[in-house]
């Protein structure tokens, strides 16, 4: 399931059990290490855009929380959907401030292993290239409730200026503007020869 802001009843859920697990794990306790890795993504302004967060290394995974930063001169981020490993493990993301989309997920059942763990949703305002990050990442053995060591790769969006487009019409119109241009000049020889 997913839910789009934390004031929903399933998001402050979410929210709260992580916390919840936080605080009860015990001290210094840490299982096996996980990778989020994010790519490289491109996108044109105007367009809505999916980006796969990927991760390697959850098989027992119950619970992982983490922030995805974007620069939201080039991006605004919409919200974050399940992705293939989570099986109906409940995720709940909300835009806390713009360049910031939090994301949590819990399951009941431990993450079975590799793939794609969510999707950013973002609508490309403009033109751009801006570096997609993940901070504030956590991660919680089903298990034990202990911690999980989590590494991070960082990625990267780049927006088209569209001007493939643009610059295909200004062509045309130059050309057309030549092609009058050069009707003129020959009606004019024309009508300006002596009889």
């Amino acid at each position: 399931m997913k839910t789009r802001t934390s004031g929903n009843r399933r998001g402050m859920l979410c929210w709260m059990w992580l916390s919840a697990v936080a605080a009860l794990a015990p001290a210094g306790g840490i299982q096996a290490a996980i990778t989020l890795t994010l790519p490289e993504a491109t996108g044109s302004p105007g367009a809505v855009v999916k980006v796969p967060i990927a991760v390697q290394g959850a098989k027992g995974c119950g619970a992982i929380q983490f922030d995805l930063t974007y620069d939201p001169s080039v991006l605004d981020a919409k919200e974050a959907e399940e992705g293939a490993v989570l099986g109906g493990a409940m995720l709940t993301s909300n835009v806390a401030r713009p360049g910031c989309l939090k994301v949590a997920l819990i399951s009941q059942q431990p993450l079975a292993g590799d793939g794609e763990l969510a999707v950013a949703v973002f609508s490309v305002k403009t033109a751009g290239a801006c570096p997609l990050g993940l901070v504030n990442a956590r991660a919680w053995d089903h298990a034990s409730n202990l911690d999980m060591l989590v590494s991070v790769t960082p990625g990267r969006f780049a927006a088209a200026g569209g001007g493939g487009a643009t610059l295909w019409i200004v062509l045309a119109c130059l050309a057309g503007a030549a092609v009058l241009v050069v009707a003129v000049i020959l009606r004019r020889k024309r009508t300006t020869k002596p009889a």
